[in-house]
């Protein structure tokens, strides 16, 4: 039901979907909706047998014509929309432009150490679709052109996880913090069962607790690592190993190129230690272009010289940012 809420509310127009989550849309083109066809993705490609008015994406795409007419775009031109649930009503729509992507890349850079390495393999569990897997892990790594895993689940017992890992010799993983705690509990000492290439582990949204830091340097002999990213503003805070040490209880510090700073309720700068509302100085091409269909939240947005995130948070006195209540 969320699925053909999305798309019905977003007026999008072609959906690409797996095989195996087709039956979990019910949708048919023309059935009270923008969308004009749906390309459905499986591994088989030329045996591959779709059903109504489907199409078999893998096959269109190389039965299509290399000609082609190029769509004139540019950096503010809006070319992403994710959906933003907050528990506060119904969900919000928003628009991102294509140097939003571009404004990413100091973040992953940043969180990985500025050292990707030759033989990078990037691999997440997380929703292909969010912000966080898009801009934090999936587009970046494809940017740099290092391979990720596409596969695996949020298994919580771990060894679908770490099979995936051993298997296509993962050097990154970026997950939630609940996934890591639960490898933890299941498999305090992965090595021993698995033979795992794991140099960094990325957890997102979430601080590091030092037993958490501890655990992955001793018994993943990998870096534990973590940035702070929302759906309208991207990154905005990050870890680095060649620059600080991660810092137990928070989530890094603020992206180069971007200014983030903590607002009072007045919209002030908040002292050190004090906790409010984290915020991104404007203008910032990482920040939204728009909440779709609702241009007063977009104009108040957007007004003035911060951009509010809605998130509460704290500035130590090293410049560590810690999430608030």
């Amino acid at each position: 039901a969320q699925n053909e809420f999305i798309l019905k509310h977003t007026a999008a127009r072609a959906l690409i979907i797996g095989e195996s989550n087709r039956v979990d849309v019910a949708l048919e083109v023309g059935d009270r909706s923008s969308i004009e066809a749906v390309f459905v993705a499986a591994d088989a490609i030329h045996s591959h047998i779709v059903k109504g008015g489907d199409r078999s994406f893998w096959r269109e795409v190389y039965e299509a014509s290399s000609d082609f007419q190029i769509a004139d775009t540019g950096p503010t031109t809006p070319a992403f929309i994710f959906c933003a649930q907050n528990g506060k009503g119904a969900p919000r729509y928003v628009v991102h432009s294509h140097a939003a992507l571009i404004g990413s890349l100091a973040a992953f850079e940043m969180v990985n150490n500025f050292e990707l390495g030759d033989n990078a393999v990037f691999w997440t569990p997380g929703d292909w679709a969010s912000m966080e897997a898009l801009f934090g892990v999936i587009y970046p790594a494809l940017y740099y052109g290092v391979p990720i895993v596409a596969g695996g689940s949020m298994d919580f017992d771990g060894d679908g996880s770490l099979e995936i890992m051993e298997a296509c010799e993962v050097t990154t993983a970026v997950l939630p913090a609940a996934q890591l705690r639960a490898w933890k509990t299941n498999h305090p000492n992965p090595r021993d069962r698995f033979d795992l290439k794991l140099q960094r582990v990325i957890v997102t949204g979430s601080t590091l607790t030092q037993e958490m830091i501890d655990w992955a340097r001793i018994d993943l002999n990998a870096s534990l690592q973590s940035d702070f990213i929302t759906v309208e503003a991207g990154p905005l805070a990050a870890t680095c190993e060649r620059w600080f040490e991660a810092k137990a209880g928070t989530i890094g510090r603020p992206v180069p190129g971007r200014t983030v700073e903590i607002l009072d309720s007045e919209g002030a700068l908040a002292p050190r230690g004090s906790s409010g509302h984290i915020a991104v100085r404007l203008p910032d091409q990482s920040v939204l272009v728009e909440y779709m269909d609702r241009p007063q939240e977009t104009s108040t947005g957007l007004a003035g010289d911060w951009f509010v995130t809605g998130q509460v948070g704290v500035n130590d006195e090293d410049g560590n940012l810690l999430m608030g209540s």
